[in-house]
């Protein structure tokens, strides 16, 4: 996948938000590291409550949910955080997600792939229809000024349950749930 299909996804993923994306190929371990660890203009703090504590069962896919779902439906999806170099946005409440049952060849034994979790081995089509945004919102539908990578327990190739609400949809290919509860099922 070519930075000029990244650039595309995003713009249309992540509609009015800001994700600033490393290219594929290129050795961004700083900027991962700078966005994992940047917590300086974080005011407000998430709610109590969002990490949940059982698993919540009877998780839709992304690709039928995509077809399926319209704003205001209430989902539980199955993820893994990734989908891009940076798949949290800083100083925001906004985390990109891929289906967890999609494989991912850049885990493979052999291929030496500095950010797996940004999926950069999987064919864009393949991906864009697994991957959705994540976001936690204020009482105004707006994300919570945190940065979620500051989270101790949110990291890229973290398997999550995310219970929520689906935000707008602008088109076939956004996919946003507005995170009532989650679930950390695997930390790496």
């Amino acid at each position: 996948m070519n930075c000029v299909q990244h650039m595309k996804i995003a713009v249309t993923l992540m509609i009015a938000s800001s994700l600033i994306l490393g290219s594929c190929g290129q050795d961004s371990s700083s900027d991962v590291a700078d966005s994992i660890s940047d917590s300086k203009s974080a005011t407000v703090s998430l709610p109590d409550g969002i990490f949940l504590n059982k698993a919540p069962k009877d998780a839709t896919p992304i690709p039928d949910l995509k077809m399926t779902a319209k704003e205001g439906d209430e989902v539980l999806i199955h993820v893994v955080i990734g989908g891009r170099v940076r798949p949290f946005v800083d100083n925001r409440s906004i985390m990109m997600v891929v289906q967890a049952t999609m494989s991912n060849p850049c885990n493979i034994p052999g291929d030496h792939c500095k950010t797996p979790w940004d999926y950069c081995c999987t064919p864009s089509q393949t991906l864009t229809k697994n991957l959705a945004t994540v976001k936690i919102i204020d009482s105004q539908g707006q994300p919570l000024k945190v940065n979620l990578a500051t989270a101790s327990t949110l990291k890229p190739m973290s398997t999550l349950r995310v219970r929520g609400t689906v935000g707008p949809r602008p088109d076939e290919q956004a996919f946003v749930v507005n995170a009532t509860g989650i679930y950390v099922e695997d930390a790496p």
